[in-house]
Order: C-alpha cells, then sequence, then structure tokens
C-alpha cells in the first residue's frame, strides 16, 4: 500500500478519534462541571485550583474513553470509507483488506501505549492527588462539603446539621450538632451561628460557635440533665483519620504497580483470599484494558466494512453496540475474579479473547468475501428496528403539526 493511502486512511481515523475523545470525556465531565462551577461562584475557590482538579480527574476519564474513542474512530472511518464507495475502489486497485491493517493498527498501539500509561502511572496519580487536594480544601474550606438541611458526617465522630450556609461569608445559621467523641458521654450542641476557621494546629480546624447551648447526661449519672448555655464556644475538630495514617488504606486504583505488588505479597501473608483475589484482578486490569485498543483496531475495521449506501450511521450505531458488550464482558470478568470463579488474569482477558478471535475470524471472512449469514441477519434486524421506530417518529411528528395546524385554523 503506497504512502499516500497509508495518511488517507490515518487522518480519516483520526478527526473521528479526536471528536470522539471530546464528546466521551465531556459526557464524563459533566456533573463534575456542575459541583465546581458552584465551589467557585458559592465557596470562592479559585480558578487555578479548580484547574489544578480537573487535571487530577482527567487522566481517570481518559483510561476509559481513548479505547472507546479509537473503536468510534475506526468505524466511522471505514464506515465513510464503504458508504461513499471508496472501499470497493481501493480493493479494484488491488490493494486486500489485510493491507489496510498496518494504518490501522500502528494507530492502535499508540492508543495502546497512551492508555497503558494512563492505567499504569496517570490514574493512580490522578485519583490520589485527586484526594489530597479534597482533603486540604476540606481544611481550608470546610463549608465546602456541608450540605444545608442535610445531617453532614464529613468530621470525625461528628454529626452537623446547618440550616442555612451564607454563601459569601461561610457562616453556619440554625447549627446542631452531635459530639461523639467522648465514648459513652455524647452531647448536643445547639447555636444560632457560627463559622469554622483555621485553626494553629496541622490538620485541625476551630468551629467558632456563638449565642447556643450544651445539653449533656453524665455517663455516672443518667437521670441528671446538664444544660449549658454560652455566647461563645470553640470546638476542634481533627481532621485527620485513620485512612490518612494508613498508607495501606488507599484504593487499588490509587497505588501504582510497586505498591499493588507489595499489597498482594501482604495479603497473601494475611491469606485474606477475597482481597487478595481483588488485588490480582486490579493488577491484571491495568494491562488488560489498554490491549483492547490493539483488539478494538481489528474488530472496527472489520465491522465498520458494509454494503455501500447503507448510510454513514450504522458505524457510530454499531461502535456503541461493540463498546456496551465489551463493558458488559470485562465488569463480568470482573466480579468472577473477584469471586473466585476463575483466575484474575483468565477473567481480565476473556473480554480481549473473545472480541480477539471474533475481530480475527471477521477479518478473514471480510477479507476473502465470505458472507457472514448471523452478522448480515443481526444487521438487517437491526436496521429494520431503526427504520421503524424512525418511521414511527415521523408519523408522530405529522400528527402534531396537523393538530397544530386544525388549532390555528380555529383561531383565525
Amino acid at each position: 500500500m503506497g504512502k499516500t493511502l497509508f495518511w488517507y486512511i490515518t487522518r480519516e481515523v483520526l478527526v473521528p478519534f479526536g471528536m470522539g475523545l471530546f464528546v466521551f470525556t465531556f459526557v464524563l465531565l459533566m456533573f463534575q462541571i456542575l459541583k465546581l462551577t458552584e465551589m467557585v461562584v458559592s465557596y470562592g475557590v479559585s480558578v487555578w485550583t479548580v484547574c489544578k482538579i480537573m487535571a487530577y480527574i482527567l487522566p481517570p476519564f481518559f483510561v476509559f474513553t481513548v479505547p472507546m474513542s479509537f473503536l468510534l474512530g475506526v468505524m466511522l472511518a471505514i464506515s465513510r470509507l464503504s458508504s461513499d464507495s471508496e472501499f470497493t475502489a481501493i480493493k479494484a486497485s488491488g490493494i486486500s483488506l489485510y493491507q489496510m491493517l498496518p494504518p490501522v493498527m500502528m494507530m492502535a498501539f499508540g492508543a495502546y501505549l497512551v492508555s497503558a500509561f494512563l492505567t499504569v502511572y496517570g490514574e493512580p496519580w490522578g485519583k490520589q492527588s485527586f484526594k489530597i487536594m479534597l482533603a486540604e480544601l476540606g481544611r481550608r474550606k470546610a463549608t465546602i462539603g456541608i450540605t444545608e438541611r442535610i445531617f453532614n458526617d464529613q468530621f470525625n465522630n461528628m454529626i452537623m446539621y446547618v440550616n442555612e450556609v451564607e454563601p459569601g461569608t461561610g457562616e453556619l445559621k440554625q447549627v446542631f450538632i452531635a459530639d461523639e467523641r467522648e465514648k459513652n458521654n455524647t452531647s448536643v450542641v445547639i447555636a444560632s451561628h457560627g463559622t469554622i476557621v483555621s485553626s494553629e494546629q496541622d490538620n485541625a480546624l476551630v468551629l467558632a460557635l456563638k449565642d447556643g447551648s450544651i445539653h449533656r447526661m453524665p455517663p455516672e449519672n443518667r437521670i441528671d440533665y446538664e444544660n449549658v448555655r454560652f455566647g461563645a464556644y470553640d470546638i476542634l475538630i481533627d481532621m485527620n483519620s485513620p485512612e490518612d495514617e494508613d498508607e495501606s488504606e488507599k484504593t487499588y486504583l490509587e497505588m501504582n504497580l510497586t505498591e499493588l505488588k507489595h499489597q498482594i505479597a501482604v495479603l497473601k501473608a494475611q491469606k485474606n483470599d477475597y482481597m487478595y483475589r481483588r488485588a490480582w484482578t486490579e493488577y491484571h486490569r491495568k494491562f488488560a484494558f489498554p490491549f483492547s485498543c490493539l483488539v478494538f483496531g481489528i474488530v472496527g475495521l472489520t465491522l465498520g466494512i458494509n454494503p455501500p449506501r447503507s448510510g454513514r450511521s450504522r458505524g457510530f450505531t454499531v461502535a456503541i453496540m461493540v463498546i456496551a458488550i465489551y463493558y458488559l464482558l470485562f465488569r463480568g470478568g470482573e466480579n468472577m475474579g473477584w469471586k473466585a470463579v476463575a483466575h484474575p488474569a483468565v477473567c481480565m482477558w476473556m473480554p480481549n479473547t473473545v472480541l480477539l478471535i471474533f475481530g480475527l475470524v471477521l477479518l478473514h471472512k471480510k477479507a476473502n468475501e465470505i458472507p457472514i449469514k448471523s452478522i448480515d441477519w443481526l444487521m438487517y434486524q437491526w436496521e429494520k428496528i431503526g427504520m421503524w421506530i424512525e418511521q414511527r417518529l415521523n408519523l408522530k411528528f405529522k400528527l402534531v403539526q396537523r393538530f397544530d395546524d386544525d388549532e390555528n385554523k380555529d383561531e383565525s
């Protein structure tokens, strides 16, 4: 195959790949963007801090969106070549389907390297940095995590209810606190208002309350009842938690390969079979999921070929179907690895193996123009369903339009 065709196919794949990467990532970011906007508008978090948070949450998203976008790019590119009869012209010039593999697999290998780097290094870094950033924001602006008219339990051994949080100043109004820091001696604190300020101690905050009362029952005498009124009362809040002190409490998604290997050895020595299997499953996931880019290259090339005039939207529809099937297989393999149905390596590599075999068989049949009745039948049924839905929508639209026209005539 000549260089012209090589770079032509490469360019055709890269354009929809970039668009798919943007769309998929934006969809995953939508809910996070709403929360970040609220942090900027209501609580005064700087734009630079929001940018850093975005940089931390993007790598875990890219782990999933890069393979998905690559499959979509290949499917849309090959589908367009087929629907415009360019694929027929390429075959007529003596170029086989096997000769079209190099540019697709070159891009698949590039996507694999990017996805592998993100999975092994980017995802743990992003999740751990995001966790640390939230902890720092919690210490500096603790009111970010406080929701009005909800019992908040983000502080250690304390439950807080706040009726209103002043957006500009962060002042808390009508505060109710159940303080359980002393065992068997729970006290209830009620205050008309208060603020959360920094403390001289590291990893600590001060809850400065005004105009309230403290209610408690002494543990040695549950009959007596104490009610103390105060004009000002400060509560020291320790922001440290057991998870902060114990590094092993990090989730597997926050561990790099070295930490994960160490965790596997520790769990094996402790004979904790379930967590040992979960750690091994996560270890193999870091290698199996990026490999899907190479599998998607073969599957996308073969499934993207369709008869002329079949429509370019067919490639998008089939790509979404393949992504959904792969994701279900991957999650199923993950659960089987956790539950010891098979070895974690077998469970994690099963989706890639199934799709790879399917892609190679399909490649052989497509390259030799052997009809695939089962695939053709499924695509025919899917197109029939799509045409039926389109007809129903068009009929509904016409009925609504006719109804509007009749109303306009009656009014006139």
